[in-house]
């Protein structure tokens, strides 16, 4: 009984409610039976089906109405006010979206919008005097008129008189409901006295931001990177050459088998991400991480000989404190068969992240979805600061692994090791800017970055030899000494130096806008480090023999230079080449 009681006073209290806040609380209900005044930016957008569409935007480009002419799409000058402040009259149609429908039955310059539309339904019910005065809209020939639109209305004024109330022309009296629906960002209305957008300054035209929150672009890599120019590390003599000139540098005969060329001189693949997205609404302020690296360059050689070729691993002598080319035999007739390996590699890594900021742009802003193109009615040129931090990694190494024996009695074998390793991690803070240019369908983009830090230099030294009794018996008795021939206890270790250093990235890439949202690209791109260290400025070549090895005297104490010793010989390095890629805007 009292549920039936409750119900009954619900509907009786919104029985009694007025037809004007009924309308308010429910705006569907009203469907089309009401016309609706917006203000905003007349622009054209393009949807992701390719066709144009009319839109309303906001102060910062964003779209508020898509706008339909309807059946009078010939009588609205909708084509001549495209980037005009304009108010539209029309009717909300219900659709699928996530922008409001408004066909239009009436456009016109913008003005001072009506301090209030009332709904005169509730209104006739009022007195006169709790009226708020109507701001007449622009009248329209192709717009319905209504006889009793003319008639005047009083209202009591301060001296006794009354003063005539006109309805905008275009919208009946049982229509008129609450606006403006399109506010500035500040709640105040768009007034007369404030314009749309901001007053351009020389450092940024704003509203300018492309369309998309976040985009995306992948690129595969043909890189070409500074080559690594290594010493002579193996040579061999022709036969009959005397044991003390065998492979010795710049005795007659001599050639060099590895070494004393160029490393790492082809192409390299790779690959480069980069993520994007814009920080407010606004849109001219963002965040970007980039990552790029290189695929693993390796350089192998092998040689081998069973006593018939000379092999050998040259160095200079200075154990007299005299300088003189000397050679460790691998190979030789009827004394050594032997073995030698060499293996050399390197990795490149670099990512960075930065904050963008437009500084110019004379785009023509459309606002909307999908590629920035789409949201530029003209060509035009757009600039950005970005300032961040950068890494740049280098890793490279030199092995050099020998396997040999004695041919005569005693039968004696050896495996040996030389290894250097180089590691160079370089943290900076990077400041750039970047430059893009579009047209309808293709766009070109320059890109200049420097940054200045310090770059960490590693070199890991190491080298042993194992003697073996007879070759190749692995349970047979074992000798580990220390060093082989340039690497030795004179520099054998890991040694770390820090030292101050400068990057920079230049980038060409010209664009192919596929699809409103997918462009493909073509690209140039320059990496510059100016300090790392390198194997081949690892290595020290000068050798003092007594400091190598001898199994038949390990207690020998040598005397003369230490030599090798540990060396930082650092250069600069670089890595440039083609990028072809994709660029996906959401």
């Amino acid at each position: 009984m009292h549920r039936l009681l409750i119900l009954a006073l619900l509907t009786l209290l919104l029985a009694a409610l007025p037809p004007s806040a009924r309308a308010a609380e429910s705006p569907e209900a009203t469907g089309p039976a009401l016309l609706r005044v917006a203000f905003g930016i007349l622009q054209k957008h393009k949807t992701s089906g390719g066709d144009e569409q009319y839109v309303l935007v906001d102060n910062d480009g964003q779209i508020r109405y898509s706008i339909s002419s309807g059946s009078s799409g010939g009588d609205l000058p909708l084509e001549a006010n495209v980037g005009k402040p304009v108010q539209v009259v029309g009717k909300f149609e219900a659709e699928d979206s996530d922008k409001p429908l408004l066909v239009a039955q009436s456009i016109a310059p913008k003005i001072a919008p009506p301090a209030q539309f009332a709904d005169l339904q509730t209104a006739a019910s009022q007195d006169q005097d709790s009226l708020p005065p109507l701001t007449p809209l622009p009248s329209n020939s192709g717009s319905n008129t209504r006889s009793d639109r003319d008639s005047a209305t009083s209202s009591p004024s301060a001296g006794g008189s009354s003063a005539p109330q006109a309805l905008p022309d275009l919208i009946p009296e049982s229509e008129i409901v609450e606006g403006p629906l399109l506010t500035s960002p500040d709640g105040t209305g768009l007034g007369e006295s404030e314009p749309l957008l901001p007053a351009p300054d020389p450092w940024h035209v704003a509203p300018c931001g492309p369309p998309e929150r976040i985009w995306g672009q992948v690129d595969a890599l043909m890189w070409w990177t500074k080559e690594l120019a290594l010493p002579p590390l193996v040579t061999t003599s022709p036969p009959g050459t005397p044991q003390t000139q065998a492979g010795v540098i710049g005795a007659a005969g001599t050639q060099t088998l590895f070494g004393n060329e160029d490393l790492f001189t082809d192409p390299r693949g790779g690959g480069r991400v980069r993520l994007c997205g814009w920080l407010g609404a606004r849109r001219w302020v963002g965040l970007e991480l980039d990552y790029t690296a290189l695929e693993d360059a390796d350089t192998d050689f092998l040689a081998a000989s069973v006593g018939d070729q000379i092999l050998a691993r040259p160095f200079f002598n200075v154990g007299d404190n005299t300088l003189s080319s000397d050679s460790a035999l691998v190979a030789y007739p009827n004394l050594l068969v032997g073995t030698i390996y060499v293996d050399t590699y390197s990795q490149f890594q670099t990512y960075g992240a930065h904050l963008l900021t437009n500084v110019f742009c004379n785009f023509g802003c459309r606002g909307g979805e999908g590629e920035e193109g789409a949201s530029c009615s003209t060509n035009g040129l757009r600039v950005d600061l970005l300032g961040g931090y950068r890494y740049i990694g280098l890793d490279e190494g030199v092995l050099i692994r020998e396997a040999l024996a004695t041919s005569v009695t005693p039968r004696t074998g050896f495996q040996a090791l030389d290894q250097f390793d180089t590691g160079n991690e370089f943290h900076g803070g990077e400041l750039g800017v970047a430059a893009k240019y579009r047209q309808p369908r293709w766009w070109a983009e320059g890109l200049l970055k420097m940054a200045l830090g310090r770059t960490a230099e590693q070199v890991a030294v190491n080298g042993y030899t194992q003697l073996v009794v007879p070759p190749g018996a692995e349970d047979g008795p074992a000798t580990l000494l220390t060093g082989d021939l340039l690497a030795l206890r004179t520099n054998i270790g890991e040694y770390s130096y820090k030292t101050t250093a400068w990057a920079s990235e230049f980038g060409l890439t010209m664009g192919y806008q596929v699809t409103s949202q997918l462009s493909v690209k073509f690209g140039y791109t320059l990496v510059f480090l100016s300090r790392v260290i390198r194997p081949d400025g690892a290595i020290d070549v000068n050798v003092n023999e007594m400091y190598i090895p001898d199994p038949t005297d390990p207690d020998l104490v040598p005397v003369g230079p230490v030599r090798p010793a540990v060396a930082f010989n650092d250069t600069s390095y670089w890595v440039q080449g083609f990028n072809l890629g994709l660029d996906y805007r959401w």
